[in-house]
């Protein structure tokens, strides 16, 4: 398959457009207001204009409030652990106290004293030790690794996938090629560079299982809505006084010094098992409805509703439940991309792209097929990961065009011309 050729010369998959012309003129007529056939119906579609646009803004304010309540409660949480501590701690200097003979006043005085000076002890140590294993990019990934956690996603995705074909009573490809949600398109624009239709006809005549599809839409969903994405939410909330603190800390020490202690506070927060649990089940819930809305063209007529309504028969709610836990670890592993120095890139590689052993490896079952090793690659199922050399590190040029925006945004798309000049960390999975 000829990649290089245009739309000019009618190839579907060519490289100099990313969205086809039908598509353009579909969100023309989509966006075309009605001409109104008199006065009446003119004052009516004003209206409707004003009244949607009161509607956007009171959304607007109603998101940016339910991000400042979310801070505020994650906020309250982590206070109320800490003060239950030192209530404990007290409460165990007064049980002393009060089995104690004679006159203890001084001796529960200093007991209080002795309580918080181990307190301010214990936040020093952690402090310090915190700073120990960051340098040696041991705060993240406790008892696992990288290529562990990356290999367990895809197997998750791989089980999700499945579980989305098991509800159809056959493998066959969506019919539809027009009308799909935006974030489906925006994920098969990540796979190929152009929007679902023109995938699903590529894969089509490719004959690429309906799996390997869902498994690669899968992968880009969760490196746009999880990977990517500002996690917990309300890190992205606009503080004034905090900026002007990351100001002062930047001009007095450094980016890294920042950096680093951006990093510490972000295992501070996420540090109460009972607050992290929360924050995560209740993303991954809301993104588990999101991902299977814009991927409902695979499931079959009768359960396409099945993020609406309830109660589910056993296969579909087997699914929720997996996709749930997919969710699940994905952020979990987001956080501990959170927890490290190293900043990641990934690439989908395109269809097309001739296959390279150093930087790809086929699916299961294409293994061990040396006939296929010259061949191009169909479908990419998960992306490679890529780091900064250590070079461009230190000299922060790299991460000051592409990192400057949010240091707990781990992870960014990169380019065919970035991966010259970065290091591999994890091979692409794909089909040939």
């Amino acid at each position: 398959m000829d990649l290089e050729s245009t739309e000019s010369d009618g190839h579907p998959w060519g490289t100099s457009s990313t969205i086809a012309s039908p598509e353009l003129l579909d969100i023309e007529l989509q966006l075309a207001p009605a001409i109104p056939d008199s006065q009446e119906d003119t004052m009516t579609v004003i209206s409707q204009e004003r009244s949607n646009s009161s509607m956007d803004v009171r959304l607007s304010q109603s998101e940016a409030d339910l991000l400042k309540q979310k801070s505020y409660s994650v906020t309250l949480e982590n206070r109320i652990s800490e003060l239950k501590r030192r209530n404990d701690d007290l409460e165990h200097c007064i049980s002393l106290a009060s089995s104690a003979q004679g006159n203890h006043e001084e001796e529960t005085r200093l007991r209080e004293v002795i309580s918080s000076l181990k307190n301010k002890l214990d936040r020093e140590q952690l402090l310090t030790k915190n700073y120990r294993e960051l340098e040696a990019d041991r705060l993240g990934f406790l008892n696992t690794s990288l290529r562990a956690e990356y290999g367990n996603m895809h197997s998750n995705i791989r089980d999700t996938s499945s579980m989305i074909c098991h509800l159809s009573l056959d493998d066959t490809l969506p019919e539809q090629r027009t009308g799909f949600a935006y974030l489906a398109n925006n994920w098969a624009r990540r796979i190929g560079g152009h929007d679902l239709g023109s995938l699903l006809g590529h894969c089509e005549s490719e004959q690429i299982p309906k799996r390997f599809i869902l498994v690669s839409l899968l992968a880009a969903g969760i490196f746009e809505l999880v990977l990517e994405e500002v996690f917990p939410a309300f890190l992205a909330a606009d503080s004034p006084l905090l900026d002007q603190y990351r100001k002062h800390i930047e001009t007095q020490s450094g980016r890294n010094a920042l950096q680093r202690l951006d990093v510490i506070s972000i295992k501070s927060l996420v540090s109460d098992k009972d607050v992290k649990k929360g924050i995560i089940s209740e993303r991954s819930n809301r993104l588990s409805s999101l991902m299977l809305q814009n991927l409902s063209c695979f499931l079959p007529l009768e359960s396409r509703d099945i993020t609406q309504r309830s109660p589910h028969n056993e296969l579909e709610t087997e699914t929720i439940s997996d996709m749930r836990s997919t969710l699940h670890h994905a952020l979990k592993l987001k956080i501990e991309l959170m927890l490290s120095v190293k900043r990641l890139k990934y690439l989908f590689f395109r269809p097309g792209t001739l296959f390279d052993a150093g930087k790809m490896d086929v699916v299961k079952s294409q293994a061990g097929d040396t006939a296929l090793l010259g061949q191009e690659v169909k479908i990419c199922l998960l992306p490679a990961l890529f780091t900064i050399p250590e070079a461009g590190n230190e000299t922060g040029v790299e991460e000051e065009s592409g990192f400057k925006a949010n240091y707990n945004k781990a992870l960014v798309e990169a380019t065919d011309e970035d991966i010259e000049s970065l290091v591999l960390v994890e091979k692409a999975i794909v089909f040939l």
